[in-house]
């Protein structure tokens, strides 16, 4: 299904991105020596994985009430003494927090776990692989690539709030981000932040009890968001750069909005795809209350096709002076209350649009 909603995204704006998008599988440069890798208890019950400037790999894994942090390709628990195993059935376990250093590193959980507090993964600088996998259950997920082009890949948690942040302005801003996240329920909110550098993200059956949000950075993104459901809003910020974005089968309790930033944009909302895999159809786009895509500088296209079940209106702008493109075959006259023009001379400033959005909000309730 994934490939198949790519597949509908103009083929001009893939022709214009800078080398390869997507990646199956990331291969690191293992030339340098492995390091090692601090793994410990706190008094209260957390546990600390803490690496050096090496090129860490470690797999965490839990084999009946023992959680095992094993070294993988030459890397060293505690100096040689790991793995690091400990009893779950005694250890009142909170929070497992991973601190993974500057150098390449590897960090695969695959683990059916039950926080009581929170799962806290930063790789830090360094091209970085990040694998997240198994049933696990905590307050709070914050995945953190650092700096470099990482790859990130979440699959079967659930959490009160899941945030995903592409690289860290603090050591290293840069780098060419590909996430894969699919299965993943968020109590609260679930948000990613993309770093600077030509990230991609795909979101396949995501689910949130309140928001679903994606900020892009000032290069190029891409953004795919399939089968997923927010019980609020479902936002995506493109910001800089030239971006893509394809949304179909999701379900939005409240509002979607999509809102450009000065590059050239393609957005795409799609209520006619097949899965490629299952060839049955992915379903329409559902929102209870109001459709807003707002394209601000750059030559942008909308398109919306198949079919769309709108509770309220649709609402799309287009940047005045630019050669914006509006397909709407999947909406009636009667489902777009407003497409016009927008005019707006700066870079964008995203809170005067969502105040914008606001105010249709507000023209929308409110009687007569």
């Amino acid at each position: 299904m994934i490939q198949s909603l790519l597949n509908w995204l103009s083929p001009a704006a893939r022709k214009r991105r800078r080398g390869s998008q997507f990646a199956a599988e990331r291969l690191e440069d293992k030339t340098l020596l492995s390091g090692n890798v601090s793994v410990f208890t706190t008094g209260g019950g957390d546990i600390r994985v803490v690496g050096n400037s090496g090129d860490n790999e470690i797999n965490v894994e839990v084999d009946g009430s023992t959680l095992r942090v094993s070294g993988v390709a030459g890397t060293t628990i505690n100096w040689g003494a790991g793995p690091a195993e400990f009893d779950l059935s005694s250890l009142n376990l909170r929070d497992l927090r991973f601190a993974m250093g500057l150098g390449n590193d590897v960090v695969t959980i695959n683990a059916d776990l039950n926080l009581g507090g929170d799962l806290i993964l930063y790789t830090h600088g360094g091209t970085d692989t990040i694998n997240v996998s198994g049933n696990i259950s905590a307050d709070k997920v914050v995945i953190s690539g650092g700096g470099d082009a990482d790859l990130i890949n979440i699959s079967g948690t659930t959490s009160v709030d899941v945030t995903v942040v592409a690289g860290d302005d603090l050591i290293n801003p840069d780098g060419d981000d590909t996430i894969h996240v699919n299965n993943v329920n968020a109590g609260r909110d679930f948000k990613l932040i993309a770093s600077l550098g030509i990230n991609s993200a795909i979101l396949d059956n995501v689910h949130t009890n309140e928001d679903l949000r994606l900020w892009g950075s000032n290069d190029d993104d891409h953004f795919v968001i399939s089968r997923s459901s927010a019980q609020r809003n479902l936002v995506v910020v493109t910001a800089g750069g030239q971006n893509d974005v394809g949304i179909a089968g999701v379900t939005v309790g409240k509002d979607l909005k999509i809102l450009g930033g000065s590059g050239n944009d393609i957005v795409g909302l799609y209520g006619d795809l097949v899965d490629s895999t299952t060839l049955l159809p992915v379903g329409p786009n559902n929102i209870t209350r109001n459709l807003a895509i707002i394209m601000y500088g750059g030559d942008d296209s909308i398109e919306v096709r198949g079919e769309h079940n709108i509770g309220g209106k649709a609402y799309l702008y287009a940047n005045a002076g630019t050669d914006d493109r509006i397909n709407r075959t999947g909406l009636s006259d009667d489902d777009v209350a407003r497409e016009q023009e927008f005019e707006h001379e700066n870079e964008p400033f995203h809170i005067e649009v969502e105040n914008e959005l606001e105010h249709i909000e507000n023209e929308i309730e409110t009687p007569g």
